[in-house]
């Protein structure tokens, strides 16, 4: 007796299979799929309505053109966000003026009426009125506790809203240090 291999055993059934299938009776076609049931009616989406957030009034003090001030804000307890009503429009805070100003980011002395100062210590908050302008450096103000005489022995940089980076007259930081 003649033995296929599986191979050539289920070859020969599939041949058998299409061949067959091809030469007998003719056969009914396949019927259609059903339709395709009509999409699901839309509901009326509902607005949730969010209350409004409850937005306080602040006072918050700003260096603006040389002058330190208190001025109305709005905050937004559930943002975080205080924004400063100008005319007819919020506007945000003002920016810091020393944000991208390199000397001040790379700790160098700044030179006032040819005194050299030098970064000082940790910021400090002053109150409107504890400080005035003196002048400006690089575009930035600057400002001195009045009545301490001329030249300023420490200038201060507004860092944001009444935060002062302190600079002290080069020659006083020395001898502090024992230069």
């Amino acid at each position: 007796m003649h033995r296929m291999s599986r191979f050539a055993s289920t070859i020969a059934l599939v041949i058998l299979t299409a061949f067959a299938g091809g030469c007998g009776p003719s056969r009914e076609p396949a019927p259609a799929p059903p339709p395709v049931p009509p999409p699901a009616p839309q509901q009326e989406s509902q607005t949730v309505t969010r209350p409004r957030p409850i937005l306080r009034e602040i006072q918050v003090c700003v260096v603006e053109n040389g002058t330190i001030r208190m001025v109305t804000a709005t905050f937004n307890p559930e943002t975080g966000d205080t924004s400063f009503s100008g005319i007819g429009q919020v506007v945000p805070p003002p920016a810091s003026p020393v944000a991208n100003a390199a000397w001040f980011l790379n700790d160098e002395p700044i030179t006032v009426e040819g005194q050299r100062f030098v970064k000082y210590g940790s910021p400090r908050v002053f109150a409107v009125g504890e400080l005035v302008h003196v002048g400006t450096y690089a575009g930035v103000p600057l400002f001195a506790v009045p009545g301490l005489g001329s030249p300023a022995e420490a200038l201060f940089v507004p860092l944001l809203n009444c935060v002062f980076q302190p600079y002290q007259l080069e020659a006083a930081v020395s001898a502090v240090r024992g230069g």
